[in-house]
């Protein structure tokens, strides 16, 4: 073999070899799996003065869910719930001076005829959109709870959501 036929030669085994190479492929598999959540942020209602007359007020809460979720907002019994309580129909009370209670309820409608709950019988349906959406908790101090001790009543609601 001359020279010449062995550099064509080499050429020929490093161009394959180079061509080889820059054809050669792998592959990358990616993956990821959205999980259906939600991000809930409730805030403070405030009642104002009770003289024994129904009082009513409320307040936002928001949720951003998955985008094609449906989920349920939930709102616990509360710290101070009354026996007799369930999820499904809570029997709220703030707590106040000399072990003084205070009833109150929360809805799901201004006019109070949807109890807004601790499950999915009782929560507010949301269609996850991954956008956030404002709630509005309505609530109701019923009317002659004369017997409540004058003071501060408080409880605390766990806002939730479930799938």
């Amino acid at each position: 073999m001359t020279r010449l036929q062995f550099l064509r030669t080499v050429a020929l085994v490093l161009g394959i070899a180079f061509s080889w190479h820059a054809f050669a492929q792998a592959t990358l598999t990616v993956t990821a799996t959205v999980a259906s959540t939600c991000l809930v942020t409730g805030g403070a209602l405030v009642f104002g003065n009770y003289s024994g007359a129904q009082t009513d007020a409320s307040t936002p809460v928001t949720a951003t869910c998955t985008n094609g979720s449906t989920a349920y907002i939930l709102l616990s019994q509360g710290a101070n719930a009354a026996s007799g309580s369930s999820d499904s129909l809570p029997l709220r009370q703030m707590a106040g001076p000399s072990s003084g209670v205070l009833s109150y309820g929360l809805f799901q409608n201004a006019g109070a005829s949807t109890v807004w709950g601790n499950n999915t019988a009782s929560g507010k349906v949301v269609n996850g959109n991954g956008l956030l959406q404002t709630l509005t908790v309505y609530g109701r101090i019923p009317a002659g709870q004369y017997g409540a001790p004058a003071g501060l009543y408080t409880d605390t609601v766990q806002v939730n959501f479930t799938f």
